[in-house]
């Protein structure tokens, strides 16, 4: 069942910043030994520390104080200060990437009555974890377990909100603008159909053109419209995933979220349409 294991703490760690004498506290995820291979960690820049005296920083926290992939930070553990060099930028759900990462060869000396200890086993069959549990419960009975998953579900849940209301917002302005254009083509229209009535074209002659004048445009408008959405939604929402600690915007590429997309620019012109076509009749 077990896939492969390994073992950490989490801490509250003070440090300082190369050249300031402030000192700040900051979360901390302490390795033992290294970081597991099989692991998958993601990164905006660089990677994990591969020796004691490199460290891996949270997005938000490199940002906040001006670090970069070979900056300097100094940590201070029981008294005594230590270097760090910077070695990678990475996301993260906890504490909104305000956060390091880092590992030591002797975690029970850096052990402290104030921290907290995770041994993590990471199995083959996610299914079994309830079994797992209850299992190493009875044997194990002075320890702790928690089941864990690797779903962002939490962190898309609180973007869910803002989203709809901003999509909602895009999509009033949308429908408001649609329906000043669609009375001055109804006017401009009436206007063509009465001269067009006396210069003796027909009915046919005259749903052709204004398929060529009127519908081709807004076919056109709608496919670029929607292009534009895609790219716009990108660029608006991207930097919010970052500050939650994501990658990138989980339903961005899903082919619902685009057919979505697609269905409400289409809906917001529906009654504009069949108002045009009641007019043709």
């Amino acid at each position: 069942d077990v896939d492969y294991v390994y073992s950490g703490l989490t801490d509250m760690v003070s440090y300082q910043l190369e050249g300031e004498d402030a000192i700040r506290q900051v979360s901390a995820d302490v390795y033992y030994r290294g970081f597991p291979e099989k692991e998958t960690y993601a990164f905006f820049e660089g990677g994990n520390p591969t020796s004691t005296d490199e460290i891996a920083v949270g997005i938000n926290f490199a940002k906040r104080n001006h670090l970069r992939i070979g900056s300097v930070l100094h940590l201070l553990q029981k008294g005594e200060k230590k270097s760090y060099t910077v070695t990678g930028i990475y996301p993260s759900y906890r504490n909104q990437a305000n956060s390091v990462r880092f590992f030591v060869e002797d975690i029970f000396s850096y052990f402290d009555s104030r921290m907290t200890g995770y041994y993590t086993i990471v199995l083959k069959d996610p299914r079994s974890q309830g079994r797992v549990i209850q299992d190493l419960s009875k044997k194990y009975p002075e320890f702790d377990f928690y089941p864990m998953t690797r779903s962002t579900s939490r962190t898309v849940n609180k973007m869910i909100p803002p989203v709809i209301l901003s999509v909602c917002m895009v999509l009033l302005l949308y429908r408001m603008v649609l329906h000043f254009l669609v009375r001055r083509m109804d006017q401009d229209l009436e206007q063509n159909r009465d001269i067009q009535s006396v210069l003796g074209f027909t009915k046919r002659q005259i749903r052709r053109q204004r398929k060529v004048r009127f519908h081709l445009p807004e076919l056109m408008g709608t496919l670029l419209a929607l292009a534009l959405s895609g790219v716009l939604v990108a660029w608006v929402l991207r930097p919010l995933a970052n500050e939650l600690g994501l990658m990138q915007i989980p339903y961005q590429p899903s082919l619902i979220g685009i057919l979505a997309t697609a269905a409400w620019i289409l809906l917001a012109g529906t009654p504009g349409r069949i108002r045009r076509r009641r007019l043709d009749r």
